[in-house]
């Protein structure tokens, strides 16, 4: 293990290859660099994200991760990994920050999602969405447990389950994908939207409680939703 790693933005070269990561464990992992592809694996107390690729595997992480950063670029984490917590940030305003989650991480506690998107398949305890934070939840039977999604925030579920929304004017849409969506509790505040669209198979009731005005309501007349004006 070292202290820290980086790759440098005019490093141009390839790290791995997919099912053969380059072996490397570091305190702090910072990888700026522009080859082709990097699959890395090791243990990472902070793993940081700044390319400026936005290719499939730009970047692709493998290993133990307690915090992994996307502030630029393309970051996958692969399946059997283990991540804790994680950032997209977007700190590069010229490179569009993206970060998908494959079906299979373990650990996953807390995520926040402050500009850019991600595409999240495995379990998570709490997420964090706001600015323009996107996230897609497009995975059947994984659990979202909480969602916040603050001004700006967009949380798009296409499948799986979300335990609780609290909406402090951000939206959730539940898609035309025709797949299964769970939805038990959703929380929504003064500036919010809750879309729930024709062509979703809600799995049971929605609970849905309106705190204050201009909430902004769009739920097909299919879904069973109970109406709690607080």
């Amino acid at each position: 293990t070292v202290d820290k790693f980086g790759v440098h933005e005019t490093f141009a070269k390839k790290f791995g290859a997919a099912g053969a990561n380059f072996q490397i464990s570091a305190t702090r992992l910072t990888y700026r660099g522009r080859g082709p592809w990097a699959y890395f694996e090791g243990t990472y107390t902070h793993a940081v994200c700044e390319t400026a690729r936005k290719d499939v595997n730009a970047l692709s992480l493998d290993g133990t991760i307690t915090n992994a950063y996307v502030n630029s670029g393309y970051c996958q984490v692969q399946t059997g990994a283990a991540l804790t917590n994680f950032y997209v940030q977007q700190l590069n305003t010229q490179v569009d920050a993206i970060m998908v989650i494959e079906s299979g991480v373990t650990g996953l506690t807390l995520g926040k999602v402050l500009a850019g998107y991600l595409e999240l398949n495995s379990a998570l305890t709490t997420l964090d969405i706001a600015g323009s934070g996107r996230v897609k939840h497009a995975t059947a039977a994984v659990t979202l447990t909480t969602a916040n999604v603050y001004p700006g925030g967009l949380l798009m579920v296409e499948e799986g389950t979300v335990t609780t929304t609290n909406l402090y004017g951000g939206t959730i849409d539940t898609g035309n994908s025709g797949s299964i969506v769970t939805i038990s509790t959703i929380n929504a505040f003064a500036g919010s939207t809750v879309r729930l669209r024709r062509g979703t198979i809600l799995g049971g009731a929605v609970t849905l409680n309106q705190h204050g005005p201009n909430v902004e309501l769009d739920i097909d007349p299919s879904i069973a939703v109970t109406l709690n004006l607080n």
